[in-house]
């Protein structure tokens, strides 16, 4: 392969030359030619074989070689064309020649960007071309592979032939890829909550786009930075990907960081956490001990940096699953996590779940007073819910006022599943809630609302959204502790929430709960409960049936928040 260095040197020297003597005028013709040299070749072939080793899944595009002629110090006025291609059958060949054992590469794992090289009117040189190499996973681990690229045809005047010895040039192909299990389709998620975003062209979408190029970057104030992705559903998760912002000089990297999961959003369990996290700039595995089962969210959490700054960027983040799913799991289950249920109001409880294919065999559904399990009262079912009477209820609870539960959902025999669900914790409470029922005023700041009967939608138009509920209608009684009540589903957290207590005829600051109140999100009907014994004790609120609230809700257009059994309650 030296040799093909030093006759392609020869060549240019030779050309160089022929340039110098051309442009004096001590008799010696301004155009020179050198016979020996007097042919078109691929740049490319006089080369070094180029070699290739792959690392990631994904497409690498290489610029090769251009058409060349040489020889002669005019140019031609005529233009030259090259039709190039790949040619497997040069591989034997190859392989005899360099005792190499080199492979085809399979269909399909490469792309031309142009099929022919065109040598303009007056110039000596075309433009280079361009080669793909693509849908890696079809590639082995164990193989080289090699590919011929070479001039199949070329026109061009008779005395400038083409070099049979430097019209291909041989691309050494590897892989070093680990082949990834399934990737999850991110095109539809959406990061609904995030500490911060530096300026416009940060956001945090960047992180899901599929360009490693782009990045969200938080702001300048300081650890932790964290954000919060929906996945639109829930999923059977292995493990997650990460990749830094590409430039090297960058290292404000995250190096503390801490993956969660939710199916609510409210509720997290630590999926995967480290002190010392990968700095490569290629695509970062985290896989996970245990498969998780059902999540929705993931959160993902810097607590430091690499450079120890105030502030973190992220390219690109993501998961994936098992190529292959062998046993069922349980996706979600509800009720949520944490809900009190007041015997006084309900007839029957319903429990239902989801998983990720049918079970034969039926489902147990394992009730405790312990998280671990123990003791469990069990109830079967063959459908994927079970509904609970009030009696059964309060066979549960036993004669305690209020005991939590822990519910667990597993199959009953047949086709096992993976892993049971979480256990899911569960207050039951024989404590008769009384309450004050409100609605909603028509007085209003940048919030719409839609009457659905039984529930009301408010939706944020604008930056300051609040609104008035109607009066109280009578006056709260000493000596008992009241609450703002309502059950919610919301498309994103709210954070920032407020509740001005009108006791002078409308809001005055300083008598607010304080713009401290934090509404999770949730697609699933959950309790939002807030005590109102500052309100009482230190502004009179509820000493006038004329008094009311008005809901401050968060900064921006694009909140919208379904709330039923709005009321003031006394427990």
């Amino acid at each position: 392969m030296k040799t093909k260095n030093l006759i392609y040197t020869t060549i240019l020297a030779a050309l160089f030359t022929g340039l110098f003597y051309s442009c004096n005028d001590d008799g010696i013709p301004k155009t020179l030619e050198f016979d020996q040299f007097k042919y078109v070749w691929m740049t490319s072939a006089s080369e070094d074989d180029r070699s290739l080793i792959l690392y990631e899944e994904r497409d690498t595009t290489l610029t090769l070689g251009k058409l060349r002629y040489g020889g002669i110090t005019t140019p031609f006025s005529t233009e030259i064309v090259a039709e190039i291609g790949v040619d497997n059958s040069l591989i034997p060949a190859y392989n005899t020649a360099n005792n190499t054992d080199y492979a085809v590469i399979p269909e399909g794992c490469y792309s031309l960007e142009r099929t022919s090289l065109s040598i303009a009117a007056g110039k000596f040189v075309s433009e280079p071309f361009r080669l793909t190499v693509k849908n890696t996973d079809k590639l082995e681990s164990d193989k080289i592979y090699l590919l011929p690229i070479t001039v199949k045809t070329l026109t061009a005047p008779e005395e400038m032939p083409l070099n049979e010895d430097y019209k291909t040039t041989y691309l050494i192909i590897s892989s070093q890829i680990v082949h990834f299990d399934e990737t999850l389709d991110k095109s539809n998620w959406e990061v609904i909550e995030a500490s911060s975003v530096w300026t416009d062209g940060y956001e945090t979408n960047r992180m899901l786009d599929g360009d490693r190029s782009t990045y969200w970057h938080s702001a300048l104030n300081g650890m932790p930075q964290w954000f919060v992705v929906d996945m639109k559903g829930p999923k059977r998760i292995k493990g997650f990907y990460f990749v830094h912002r590409q430039e090297t000089s960058q290292t404000s990297t995250p190096k503390t960081v801490k993956f969660e999961v939710s199916m609510d959003a409210l509720n997290w369990t630590t999926a995967f956490e480290t002190d010392d996290f990968d700095q490569s700039k290629l695509r970062i595995e985290v896989p996970l001990n245990n498969t998780i089962g059902g999540a929705r969210y993931f959160r993902f959490t810097c607590n430091k940096t690499v450079s120890e700054a105030s502030y973190t960027y992220v390219a690109e983040i993501g998961a994936y699953s098992e190529t292959e799913v062998e046993k069922p799991l349980i996706l979600s289950n509800t009720p949520a996590a944490g809900i009190t249920v007041f015997l006084s109001e309900i007839q029957n409880l319903n429990f239902t779940w989801v998983v990720d294919k049918a079970i034969a065999g039926g489902y147990k559904v394992l009730f405790s007073k312990n998280q671990n399990m123990t003791s469990p009262v069990e109830f079967t079912s063959s459908t994927t819910s079970l509904s609970l009477s009030k009696a059964q209820i309060e066979s549960l609870k036993g004669n305690d006022e209020t005991v939590t539960l822990f519910w667990q959902v597993t199959a009953t025999g047949g086709e096992s599943l993976a892993t049971p669900s979480e256990p899911r914790s569960l207050t039951l409470s024989s404590t008769v809630m009384t309450g004050i029922p409100l609605s909603f005023d028509v007085t209003k700041n940048n919030v719409t609302v839609t009457d659905g009967g039984t529930q009301v939608t408010l939706t944020t138009t604008g930056g300051d959204p609040w609104i008035f509920t109607t009066k109280l209608g009578q006056t709260l009684q000493a000596g008992k502790t009241y609450y703002i009540s309502f059950e919610y589903k919301s498309n994103k957290t709210i954070p920032d929430a407020e509740f001005f207590y009108c006791v002078d005829g409308g809001p005055v600051g300083g008598k607010s709960s304080g713009a401290n109140i934090t509404v999770p999100g949730a697609t699933d009907w959950t309790r939002f409960e807030y005590v109102l014994t500052t309100a009482i004790n230190n502004f009179g609120f509820g000493s006038s049936p004329n008094h009311f609230l008005r809901y401050d809700l968060t900064g921006d257009a694009g909140y919208e928040i379904t709330i039923r059994d709005f009321s003031i309650v006394s427990k």
